[in-house]
């Protein structure tokens, strides 16, 4: 009776260390929330060996940091630095995660006032793979070298004019998802949509009580902005992929306006006074192409902050610069004491640009830096 009762009470005990410890296990479990703060995102970019930078867009401007892990389940996280993201950029922003394992699978979470936002795909939780080393396929006898191989997938438009939409990213997701390390996104990530927005609007869609200075000088750049979020939003499917698989991209023409040409062309100019902002676009004259050349900038500007930002820095390109001047009647020296023309770095920018509207609207050639506020933008025999 003494060892029944003891074997029982083994039994016993037993059982409740087993509960114990499924219980800690739940408990363990991340709590995921549909959080209203983040209104797209997260996508992946820029993969790398030990690194890779996540993207996201919070409704007003905050701060978001990305929790990652080797675990499904999110234990013994890391936690990226905070971002910041700001009206100057549309309330985007991406984080960079590093120290990462080569050839290694990561779990990750947004993280939004310390409450981490459910955006995952299929019911589990988001992730992505490193790119894998030579060094992890070395044998001294058959592969000394290291040789590997991986996949990737490549294509170009997406094109949402055509409703329903093909299954093309639902199918891609199921069938490719951890078989590729990265896609190309080789041109035309977007077709012109929603465009027509303009900057107030956007501030009041937006509940932005002060307008940053970019829209106010970019003129278009917040119909770009919202052309991006309509596909984002278009295609849930495109959005799931590339929470999962990480993008780099091309600019073609598509990201600034259809059929663009000329915006290196120095010379290529319009008297502009007047003339009516982007009527008609499938025109094919002098009038047209000038105001697609001159889109470039404000285009390109919200090309990076949504998608843009996904390629590596190899050096060779600087941000945008916008500002208003003065010149005098006859002359070609532009005059911005808001702007320092000094930080411009001849390797990397390629022109200067006056915008839609003015009589001087046209492409053209930075002669020479005169000092912070003072550039010589062309020939001394051309004019603005």
């Amino acid at each position: 009776m003494t060892k029944s009762t003891t074997k029982n009470r083994v039994g016993t005990t037993a059982a409740f260390a087993l509960l114990m410890a499924f219980a800690a296990q739940a408990s363990a479990e991340p709590v995921l929330q549909k959080l209203d703060g983040i209104t797209h995102g997260p996508q992946l970019g820029n993969v790398a060996t030990t690194s890779i930078r996540v993207w996201a867009r919070t409704r007003q401007p905050a701060t978001f940091r990305v929790v990652y892990s080797t675990s499904p389940d999110l234990s013994n996280p890391q936690r990226s630095a905070p971002v910041t993201t700001s009206w100057d950029h549309d309330a985007t922003g991406w984080a960079q995660l590093t120290g990462l394992k080569p050839g290694t699978k990561y779990y990750y979470a947004l993280e939004l006032d310390g409450k981490l936002a459910d955006t995952r795909v299929n019911g589990k939780i988001n992730s992505f793979l490193t790119l894998p080393t030579a060094g992890a396929f070395v044998d001294p006898q058959v592969n000394p070298k290291g040789i590997f191989n991986f996949a990737f997938e490549i294509g170009t438009g997406n094109n949402q004019s055509n409703k329903p939409l093909p299954p093309t990213y639902t199918r891609m997701l199921a069938e490719l998802k951890d078989k590729i390390f990265f896609q190309i996104q080789n041109g035309d990530w977007l077709y012109e949509l929603g465009r027509e927005q303009t900057e107030a609007q956007w501030a009041a869609a937006n509940n932005v009580a002060e307008q940053p200075r970019v829209t106010e000088l970019a003129r278009g750049i917040a119909g770009v902005w919202n052309n991006y979020k309509l596909y984002l939003g278009g295609s849930p499917a495109l959005a799931d992929f590339y929470r999962e698989v990480p993008l780099f991209v091309s600019l073609d023409d598509h990201e600034i306006l259809n059929d663009v040409t000329g915006s290196g062309a120095t010379g290529f100019r319009i008297d502009a006074r007047g003339k009516p902002w982007q009527a008609d676009m499938s025109r094919d004259d002098l009038q047209n192409d000038v105001e697609r050349a001159v889109f470039r900038d404000p285009a390109v500007a919200a090309w990076r902050d949504y998608v843009g930002w996904s390629n590596p820095d190899i050096g060779n390109q600087q941000p945008s610069f916008f500002g208003k001047t003065k010149v005098k009647a006859g002359k070609n020296i532009l005059t911005d004491t808001t702007q320092d023309f000094t930080k411009l770095d001849p390797a990397k920018f390629s022109n200067l640009h006056v915008l839609w509207g003015f009589g001087n609207t046209g492409v053209y050639k930075i002669a020479r830096v005169i000092d912070k506020h003072r550039s010589h933008p062309v020939k001394a025999a051309d004019p603005l």
